[in-house]
């Protein structure tokens, strides 16, 4: 009989210790699965963590980004305060080049009429001279021919005054032989 209350009991020990094992065993997976909740809370958390050094490190270079951005702005307003300097001195070039132009084309068209009027002048006056030319070519034809008419002229004086000469002469001679 004590061996069958020792049986008996060693029934209830073994469920006992069953029971405390299921529980064991649930307490461990338990813990195991709070451990599990407790690490994946830890790599949330972490990942929180890194989505937020992202984030600020993303944000950092969005930063960064929109200050070399701001400067390439500010480089591109004063390249095109510079264009637009540049231009307006182009377009202030232009119109002095404009009117330089036109000054330089009313110098030529005064010019071309000064050409055609000193062209004018000198056809005037290379006619002019042409007919002087012709003119003093005539004057010297009656030069010389005034100088043949002179010496014709000379000859006969002489021959009028020889035969003037004979003549009193022979009047001298009929004189003397009147008497």
């Amino acid at each position: 009989r004590s061996l069958d209350t020792s049986c008996s009991d060693l029934g209830v020990i073994e469920k006992f210790f069953d029971q405390a094992w299921r529980e064991a065993e649930h307490m461990a997976h338990k813990i195991a699965a709070v451990e599990q909740a407790r690490h994946d809370d830890e790599l949330t958390r972490r990942a929180a963590d890194a989505r937020v050094q992202a984030s600020q490190i993303e944000r950092s270079d969005m930063l960064q980004q929109c200050s070399a951005l701001q400067q390439k702005i500010a480089s591109m307003e004063a390249h095109m305060r510079v264009v637009e300097q540049s231009q307006h001195e182009l377009g202030r070039r232009l119109e002095a080049a404009e009117n330089l132009r036109s000054v330089a084309n009313d110098e030529l068209l005064k010019a071309q009429e000064e050409n055609a009027q000193l062209l004018q002048t000198s056809k005037m006056r290379s006619e002019r001279v042409a007919s002087l030319e012709q003119v003093n070519e005539e004057l010297l034809k009656e030069r010389e021919e005034n100088a043949q008419l002179l010496q014709v002229t000379n000859v006969a004086s002489e021959k009028v005054a020889r035969l003037e000469q004979e003549n009193a002469s022979m009047r001298q001679q009929s004189e003397m032989l009147a008497r």
